[in-house]
């Protein structure tokens, strides 16, 4: 704050001495606060799934969390998961009377995490001309998936019984991205062994 201040002197006849008024201020401390991102204090990157926490705080006066601006102090030393993107974490502290504002400022990254794509067949190969066989997809984060089979789009197949013709068949199931997860495919060989000719002797 800021303060005024006169001297007061008497000399040895008794005069009184005055000066002007004259004033002097006292600047704040340096304020504190601290920020930790999963017990760091520093920039963060992670694979959706993995929770973050967000730890905040200060020595003087009150803090406040803010997550891209908004303000999350209620989330503040909380565990929470958050989608895929790029996050500006800040915390305020509001100082007090003799210390100053202060704040700190990390970044949180979260990337997509990696799937599994698996393609499903039964029953088992090989098999012999005459029996049904079913190809079905199955993605470990519930990804959508098409399935191929020798490169043709045959989703409409998928987990149903068919009849196929003897021969080698590559079977290919294929997930997609989505905001999250990374999809990948997984491919096969299933062979269809001709059946067996009967001959009658008369």
């Amino acid at each position: 704050g800021a303060y005024s201040y006169k001297w007061f002197a008497n000399d040895t006849n008794g005069n009184l001495g005055v000066s002007n008024t004259m004033t002097y201020s006292v600047s704040k401390a340096t304020g504190q606060v601290s920020l930790l991102l999963n017990g760091q204090a520093n920039n963060v990157s992670i694979v959706y799934e993995t929770q973050t926490n967000a730890s905040a705080s200060t020595t003087y006066g009150s803090i406040t969390l803010y997550r891209n601006g908004t303000d999350i102090t209620s989330e503040n030393n909380q565990n929470v998961t958050l989608g895929v993107s790029y996050y500006n974490y800040t915390a305020l502290s509001s100082g007090d009377q003799n210390h100053s504002t202060a704040s700190a400022i990390y970044f949180l990254s979260v990337s997509q995490a990696s799937t599994t794509t698996s393609v499903l067949v039964n029953p088992p190969g090989p098999i012999t001309y005459g029996t049904n066989s079913n190809f079905s997809c199955l993605n470990s984060a519930g990804l959508s998936t098409i399935l191929y089979v020798n490169g043709t789009n045959k989703d409409s197949e998928k987990n149903i019984n068919v009849l196929r013709a003897a021969g080698t068949y590559l079977v290919n199931c294929t997930s997609s991205d989505n905001q999250n997860y990374t999809g990948n495919s997984q491919q096969v060989s299933y062979i269809i062994n001709k059946a067996s000719s009967l001959i009658y002797l008369y």
